[in-house]
């Protein structure tokens, strides 16, 4: 801080209180000083005082409270300074170059950021893209020779953790890659069923399909995806003997809900509260030492993302329960407006 600035700043102040100073001193010295003139000047220049330290405080409160309730609101605070007001005292035109270099500075930042961030997602839908054609050539050999049919479960647990690094890639901007539409949910549930046919058939699993014949309100590639990745759980966590698992929906008023449930060895009570959570595995995840905790994370975000509800109800050691909500067309149309 430049004293010339400072000394500046304070003009007002300073002329006041040297006239004041130079008033008192011309009385004194020219008029008869009297104990009562004394003390009334002396409240005079307490009062003026009082009166300047009242105005600093009144406009810089008056600045910050502003800044600051303008700041509460905002969502991104690193746009503060877009929000602050130019001030006239100078300690705050201080603060006003410090925030708007912090701004400057922030905002560059967050422009790379979000480019890198681009250039990387769009490198990683283009690398799943490649790495899904020598996969295919694999599953077509796996076909034309059957001795090489045991792969079938990795091959297919492959394809599963590349579509969930692709479909995490995209999860912050689904917005921009779907596109919500009546559609047939028994269609869906059908080529989930397929592409998890080998896995279904190896582990000798029932599979029961009850009143699908509906259509839903949602985009088929992401339902495709979120069913996916249940199914999947399903399979994995099976018993080894008379394991089922069956895709029902159940009418109501507000909405269609579609049920997938298994017999199979269910969710500790509490591991259930969490198996929506990112990278959370459970009991049975450690168990198994194969999950990623990515896959009913993925779900919950997507159907937030669709204007779905997903949850889960599940009983240790007998069954679990995944319940899909879909609003039916004028429910859905009221929570999307």
């Amino acid at each position: 801080m430049r004293i010339k600035d400072h000394i500046k700043d304070k003009i007002v102040e300073i002329t006041l209180l040297l006239g004041f100073g130079i008033l008192a001193g011309f009385l004194l010295i020219v008029f008869q000083v009297t104990p009562t003139l004394i003390y009334l000047l002396g409240i005079l220049y307490v009062l003026v005082l009082l009166s300047l330290f009242t105005y600093e405080y009144l406009r810089r409160t008056f600045f910050y409270r502003t800044f600051l309730n303008a700041l509460e609101q905002l969502d991104k605070k690193y746009l503060a300074f877009e929000l602050m007001p130019k001030p006239k005292f100078y300690d705050g035109k201080i603060l006003y170059q410090a925030l708007y270099e912090a701004s400057k500075a922030m905002n560059e930042y967050v422009r790379l950021y979000e480019k890198n961030t681009i250039d990387f997602k769009e490198y990683i839908e283009l690398w799943v893209h490649e790495i899904k054609i020598p996969l295919s050539t694999c599953i077509l050999m796996m076909h034309n020779h059957p001795e090489l049919k045991k792969l079938a479960p990795e091959i297919r647990r492959i394809e599963e953790d590349i579509d969930q690094v692709l479909y995490y890639a995209r999860s912050n901007a689904t917005e921009k890659d779907y596109l919500i539409k009546k559609t047939s949910l028994e269609d869906v549930v059908n080529t989930v069923i397929r592409k998890h046919k080998e896995n279904i058939l190896l582990r000798n699993i029932q599979i029961e399909i009850q009143n699908v014949d509906v259509e839903v309100f949602s985009d088929a590639k992401w339902l495709d995806f979120m069913l996916g990745q249940i199914l999947s759980n399903s399979i994995k966590y099976s018993k080894e003997k008379d394991a089922k698992i069956c895709l029902s929906t159940i009418n109501h008023k507000d909405d269609t809900t579609l049920v997938i449930e298994d017999n199979g060895i269910g969710i500790k009570p509490s591991d259930l509260p969490r198996i929506f959570d990112k990278s959370f595995t459970g009991e049975n995840g450690r168990i198994g030492a194969s999950s990623t905790g990515m896959g009913l994370y993925l779900c919950k975000k997507l159907a937030s993302k669709l204007g779905l509800k997903i949850e889960a109800q599940s009983k240790e050691g007998e069954y679990t329960k995944i319940y899909i909500h879909f609003p039916k067309e004028e429910f859905y149309q009221g929570t999307r407006d």
